[in-house]
């Protein structure tokens, strides 16, 4: 049996961190725990780099599906998840603090 594991992948814009992501892997499960991009550096496809790449990588090691929660209110989040592949299957009810908001469980199949 694999042991679980957490991998992260840093991208690089001008020689400095420009974003990260990272994910667990517990048998052919995945969970992507974080994503952040630096705020002036958003919205240049850097996001959904790092995810497709992290899939990539996921898939690789015996991944067949990702999870992600995602503050119902996120909206650019959620199209950035919606377009690297994900959809939503559940509602987790008052699962963030400050303030308190549901949030989106997603999942994107791997091939």
């Amino acid at each position: 049996m694999k042991k679980p594991y957490t991998h992260y992948l840093i991208a690089v814009s001008d020689g400095e961190v420009a974003g990260f992501i990272g994910a667990s892997l517990t048998l052919d499960t995945a969970d992507i725990t974080n994503v952040a991009v630096l705020p002036a550096l958003r919205r240049r496809g850097i996001a959904r780099a790092l995810l497709l790449k992290m899939a990539a990588r996921l898939s690789e090691n015996g991944a067949r599906e990702i999870l992600l929660e995602v503050r119902k209110s996120g909206e650019a989040a959620i199209a950035l998840y919606r377009g690297a592949g994900f959809s939503e299957i559940s509602v987790r009810r008052g699962y963030y603090r400050d303030p308190t908001e549901d949030a989106l469980i997603m999942r994107r199949a791997l091939d």
